[in-house]
């Protein structure tokens, strides 16, 4: 028996995971976000996982929005810069993600999506990612450990 929920955790990953993107999901959701008017979803973006770095015993949560919008960088950044998200005791701040920003995290899940946003080339839109992240302790899930 034992050695079968062992199996499940090491094949499913650990249930507190996935309640917690669950519920960051839901703050997304519930945090009333003012996306810049003219502005179009291209679509939802959800990971869990680690930050491509082996042993670093941290679970990242992040979820978001691709979208596009006829504005510039800065334009659409001050749109978003006060918005935040509200997670247990936590305010999660949004953050914008752009394909060529330089001062993003250079981890899992941003280093993909900075790249599939320099492959969404639209014609007179700025294409980039609306999102709220946070983290915690890996607890030894397969998913989170890279």
């Amino acid at each position: 028996m034992l050695s079968g929920v062992v199996a499940f955790f090491f094949y499913r990953g650990v249930p507190i995971h996935d309640i917690n993107i669950w519920r960051l999901q839901g703050a997304f959701a519930q945090a009333n976000i003012q996306h810049p008017r003219h502005s179009a979803l291209l679509r939802k973006k959800i990971y869990l996982g680690g930050p491509d770095e082996h042993g670093s015993r941290r679970c990242i949560y992040v979820v978001g929005e691709a979208r596009v919008a006829p504005f510039a960088k800065d334009d659409i950044n001050k749109i978003y810069q006060n918005a935040s998200a509200s997670f247990g005791n936590e305010m999660i701040p949004v953050h914008i993600l752009f394909s060529d920003q330089r001062d993003s995290p250079y981890e899992m899940p941003f280093i993909a999506w900075q790249e599939e946003l320099a492959n969404a080339t639209p014609e007179e839109n700025t294409p980039y990612i609306v999102y709220i992240t946070t983290q915690r302790p890996f607890l030894a899930d397969p998913r989170c450990d890279d």
